[in-house]
């Protein structure tokens, strides 16, 4: 009994932990366009075009980073070995609950 209410506690905090990161990115893209717009109107299009491509190789690689952190802790509560690009999440929530999902926990997730 432990054992599930402890689940269920981690899954909650991956879910709320996921939320907080969404919205801090959300903040960070939107002062990100208004730097952009700011160094675009400063420089010459090839300066502006090297810049964007060293933005894009930046991002890629912490995405890169974050999909490794988040695939370990869905396999980690999972118990299995998934690929993120096909996580179905009401699968997931299933491995990770063993019940059925609620609308509104549903809702939560996407």
């Amino acid at each position: 009994m432990n054992q599930e209410v402890y689940q269920q506690h981690q899954r909650y905090y991956l879910q709320f932990e996921y939320y907080n990161k969404c919205k801090q990115i959300y903040k960070l893209e939107e002062q990100n366009q208004k730097l952009l717009s700011t160094i675009n109107d400063k420089i010459n299009a090839f300066e502006c075009q090297l810049l964007k491509q060293h933005f894009d190789r930046l991002k890629q690689k912490e995405e890169t980073k974050i999909r490794t952190i988040h695939k370990d802790k869905i396999q980690h509560l999972s118990k299995g070995n998934i690929k993120l690009d096909q996580v179905d999440v009401k699968k997931v929530m299933h491995n990770i609950s063993s019940r059925e999902v609620f609308a509104e926990e549903e809702s939560i997730v996407l």
